[in-house]
């Protein structure tokens, strides 16, 4: 009686562990796409600031080609 009972145990916490081994593998493979995720929101982030730093570039330029036409205006 007492080793049935103790296969039964044995039987239960192998189930149990093999549950919490499938449920850690779910939640890495969660965290795995929420890293990925953020990573991507990264890098879209990283190249929105290389487009702004380009157009503040372009935005300079004009603006010292129109500081340069109102010169011209003023004295001419």
């Amino acid at each position: 009686d007492k080793i049935v009972q103790a296969v039964a145990t044995i039987t239960d916490m192998s189930s149990q562990i093999a549950t919490s081994a499938e449920e850690q593998s779910q939640v890495a493979d969660e965290m795995d796409q929420r890293i990925t995720n953020i990573a991507s929101v990264a890098d879209r982030t990283t190249r929105a600031a290389q487009e702004t730093v380009t157009a503040t570039g372009a935005i300079r330029e004009q603006m010292g080609r129109l500081r340069a036409l109102v010169a011209d205006l003023k004295t001419g």
